[in-house]
């Protein structure tokens, strides 16, 4: 319990100041301060510093460089806001309505259900056997994670010497640098504080985009949910096609965010494209 604490701390920790920090100077920066909603705010600039952390990540990992770099970040946005002579102490605000509980209810329940696919992740039963639950990407995902802690540009986790080529593993750089920073290990990352991260920022950029159209907070949270919880008529396939008909959400050709957590760079991608929509609107 209390690892698991301390593991909870370290993660909001680094999120705070090595995502969330450089990104709002940037925003500072670029006087991008208008928004519309406190929690559009957030998701944005998480979404934006995740990226830049990425990049920087990928910068310093290209040039071979010391990851103790990786500091600089927050040392230059401290710098920034010293400069702009924008440190301030936040005030703490309770407002709470039945509304903005109702949207904080529709978010959990939403992160919660989705994330269930994969928070379960090495989980161990009584007879002490280990549970991997998605575990042909998982697993390979993992393993790519933990090369590219050890290596980089990584090498292919199946054939030792040869590099891995026409991959997409920029979430993985990010797990592997936040597994350096905060000291929790690749496993643990990606089934449960990765997914969760993912899962949320996917819920606030359905709220942020939902906030340009629609002003009751209520209707809001009900878009957050159906983001989540409505996709294709798929499930319905059964009833023409025979009760032993094997379903998929993707059958339609079309992924559905709901299962596709087990890849998170996936639901990743959606959520920042909502922020970009948000963003340019």
């Amino acid at each position: 319990m209390l690892n698991s604490l301390k593991e909870s701390l370290s993660i909001i920790s680094f999120i705070a100041i090595f995502i969330y920090l450089p990104s709002h100077c940037i925003f500072k920066i670029l006087r991008i301060q208008s928004f519309n909603s406190k929690l559009s705010e957030i998701g944005l600039k998480i979404t934006f510093g995740l990226v830049f952390f990425t990049l920087f990540s990928l910068m310093i990992r290209y040039l071979g460089l010391n990851q103790l770099i990786y500091w600089i970040l927050p040392l230059m946005s401290v710098a920034i806001l010293i400069y702009q002579k924008d440190i301030k102490i936040p005030k703490i605000k309770f407002s709470l309505s039945i509304s903005k509980i109702f949207v904080a209810i529709i978010i959990f329940i939403c992160v919660l259900s989705q994330t269930s696919l994969l928070i379960k992740g090495q989980y161990k039963d009584i007879q002490g056997n280990e549970y991997f639950p998605a575990g042909h990407d998982v697993l390979w995902n993992i393993s790519i994670v933990n090369e590219i802690y050890h290596h980089f540009p990584p090498q292919h986790p199946g054939f030792s010497g040869e590099p891995l080529k026409n991959h997409h593993f920029l979430y993985h750089l990010f797990l592997s640098s936040a597994s350096f920073i905060t000291g929790i290990g690749s496993i643990k990352l990606y089934y449960f504080y990765g997914p969760i991260l993912v899962s949320l920022l996917f819920a606030l950029s359905i709220y942020a985009v939902s906030s340009l159209l629609i002003q009751n907070l209520i209707f809001r949270g009900l878009s957050v949910f159906l983001g989540y919880f409505s996709g294709t008529f798929s499930y319905l396939l059964p009833i023409f096609l025979g009760k032993d008909f094997n379903w998929k959400k993707n059958i339609f050709l079309a992924d559905q965010p709901g299962d596709q957590i087990i890849n998170p760079y996936t639901v990743l991608g959606i959520a920042l494209f909502l922020f970009v929509l948000y963003l340019s609107t």
